[in-house]
């Protein structure tokens, strides 16, 4: 582990962490609009770990498992080559196409 990974985790056991991630308990998950399930992330939008403790609701989306995972992996190489996304965008459309009818 790293000592900035030791200090998100510090952070993540305070009482002022958990009671302002429960305060999306009620929220779903921001990308599928599903529920959120037992493991469910607090993603932080800003990735600056000077940043890390500072609790502004705008800088936060509750996401599933998946979806957090999703979004790290897609930011790796969207912050590098934001045409990524429409590339994505061409590959869903096409496989909805084809496996839509449509």
């Amino acid at each position: 582990m790293t000592a900035n990974s030791d200090l998100k985790k510090k952070f993540r056991a305070t009482k002022k962490w958990k009671t302002f991630r429960e305060s999306f308990n009620k929220e779903k998950d921001f990308i599928t609009l599903k529920k959120l399930y037992k493991g469910w992330q607090l993603h932080h939008l800003d990735l600056d770990p000077d940043n890390y403790d500072k609790l502004i609701i705008e800088n936060f989306v509750p996401l599933n498992m998946q979806s957090h995972e999703f979004i790290h992996w897609i930011y790796n190489y969207y912050r590098k080559d934001k045409d990524v996304i429409n590339r994505l965008l061409t590959i869903l459309e096409k496989m909805y196409n084809l496996n839509e009818g449509e």
